[in-house]
């Protein structure tokens, strides 16, 4: 891994064992990577309480992967890992701008990707949409944010409850500025995603999609012809 600057490289040493990057990636110092839930512990179910976080921390066994990236993927993004199994990977060649991964369970980017700034690709809901089952959210991540002196929030939230799936865009697609890609979509290669759209739905290859929700704007040529 290339790394350029010394800001927020300390939790990519902390968190070193957990991930999997190639030694040509270049991680730009405005990147970091962030636990909602320690990658080295896992809150014992039957100690949850649904109004304090004053939880059991059970030591497990992890040698998961909860990042990959490819040989010369040029990184300036933000991952944060909603538990602790969750994964994102990402190709070869991949340039990921100021990107917001929120991911519960996995992400997966193929190769020669571009997205741009302001994407947020979030594989999850993060709540309920049942209140009975959201109800002590707030309590619980306020708790977490006063114990670790406003470094964690979320760890005692009870995610079982929640809708989580995975998200696939293929090689060669681009994503445009402030795109927001939901749980469960697979945008296929070689699509363009337009500023600003929101995905809801599967993106057939080579097209390009736009608006809120996204809808077709039109197929996209594979390669650029020279008509005389």
């Amino acid at each position: 891994m290339i790394q350029f600057g010394t800001p927020n490289f300390n939790n990519w040493h902390k968190y070193k064992k957990f991930l999997s990057i190639h030694k040509t990636c270049i991680i730009s110092p405005s990147s970091n990577i962030h636990y909602i839930t320690e990658p080295f512990i896992i809150k014992s179910p039957e100690h949850r309480s649904p109004i304090t976080s004053d939880n059991l921390n059970v030591p497990i066994k992890n040698n998961f992967t909860n990042l990959e990236i490819g040989a010369e993927s040029h990184i300036f993004c933000q991952f944060n890992f909603i538990l602790p199994n969750a994964k994102i990977t990402i190709g070869e060649r991949c340039q990921i701008g100021n990107v917001n991964f929120s991911c519960a369970s996995e992400i997966i980017l193929g190769d020669d990707i571009l997205m741009a700034w302001g994407i947020n690709i979030v594989d999850s809901n993060h709540h309920s949409i049942y209140w009975e089952e959201r109800q002590y959210d707030v309590i619980a991540c306020r708790n977490d944010y006063i114990e670790s002196d406003g470094r964690g929030i979320g760890q005692s939230q009870d995610f079982s409850v929640v809708k989580k799936k995975k998200i696939t865009i293929g090689s060669k697609s681009w994503i445009g500025l402030n795109a927001i890609i939901l749980k469960g979509v697979t945008i296929g290669e070689g699509a363009i995603i337009a500023p600003g759209s929101v995905i809801t739905k599967d993106v057939e290859p080579w097209t390009m999609v736009g608006g809120n929700p996204g809808c077709f704007i039109k197929k996209i040529v594979k390669e650029k012809t020279n008509i005389l």
